[in-house]
């Protein structure tokens, strides 16, 4: 165990083993390698860490190896986990201009309790909160805020992915959520709301997207869109976006949709939305469908 400050590293942290780290501190290093490494059958665990890698082209890579990070902060500093097994909790990642904060590259595991904002799009196709790619087993993402990326806040591509009891929000780029590719993604117990750009949730080449007990307000230029590719909605509040609330080829039941919406159960009622704890969209007790008040 390694305890305290690790700074201005000019080659980084490089391991092959295992390792792990409380209340440390590592800083830029020059740009030359990686400033952490975790090598192929390694096991790291950082404990209340904080990242701050400002310079331009630095990330954290982890190939072939199991990593954990807990109570972490990410300051400019995005993570890649490719080929690992990962394991994210109670962390905060901000701040960053050239890659996505946090990339999943063909890894499994979870990101849990964690927020992921102010990405900024300084460089076409940057600036994403969080890019999921190439992923065969369904992680696990949940209890998490994606809010304020200047290029979109979750993007799955070609990957199996469950999201729930996340809220997303002022995402701008692609907007809330987009599914691309041979992608199967389930979306529960969400809030995606003022999204800019890409709207609330999206559809292209050929994804899967499952929505349930979910609210889509808000949001510009639409709500839920498929361009190619297969949607499905229930038990759903879909209102007030700018444009459109549904767009294209989706399958919505028992839900209620500004405007009204064909499908089995649907309703088109003001939601009745109150403030609550912890926002705006919480439901009335006498909001129609609902018999107690309820998060959403």
């Amino acid at each position: 165990a390694v305890y305290g400050n690790i700074a201005e590293h000019s080659s980084g942290l490089y391991t092959d083993s295992s390792a792990t780290f409380f209340f440390c501190h590592f800083q830029s290093n020059d740009g030359t390698f990686e400033p952490i490494f975790l090598d192929s059958q390694s096991s790291t665990t950082f404990q209340s860490c904080e990242f701050n890698l400002l310079v331009f082209n630095e990330f954290i890579c982890n190939r072939m190896s199991t990593v954990e990070f807990v109570e972490c902060l990410f300051a400019g500093a995005p993570v890649v986990c490719e080929d690992c097994t990962h394991y994210i909790s109670r962390s905060v990642f901000r701040s960053n201009s050239r890659c996505p904060l946090l990339t999943l590259d063909r890894s499994n595991g979870y990101v849990v309790n964690s927020e992921i904002s102010y990405s900024q799009n300084y460089w076409p196709q940057n600036g994403t909160g969080v890019e999921i790619r190439d992923v065969d087993q369904s992680i696990d993402f949940s209890n998490c805020v994606i809010k304020e990326n200047e290029g979109g806040g979750l993007k799955v591509i070609d990957s199996q992915l469950s999201i729930k009891n996340c809220e997303f929000f002022n995402n701008s780029g692609f907007g809330g959520i987009k599914v691309s590719g041979d992608s199967n993604v389930t979306i529960s117990n969400c809030l995606i709301r003022d999204s800019e750009d890409g709207g609330g949730v999206s559809v292209y080449g050929g994804g899967t997207a499952s929505i349930s007990s979910s609210t889509i307000v808000n949001n510009e230029p639409g709500g839920c869109k498929v361009d190619f590719g297969q949607m499905d909605i229930a038990n759903s509040i879909i209102w007030n976006n700018d444009q459109y609330e549904i767009s294209g080829a989706v399958d919505a039941t028992y839900c209620n949709v500004q405007g009204g919406y064909p499908g089995t159960g649907n309703i088109d009622a003001d939601p009745l939305f109150v403030t609550g704890p912890w926002g705006d969209y919480y439901l009335s007790s006498t909001a129609t469908g609902h018999s107690v008040d309820s998060p959403c």
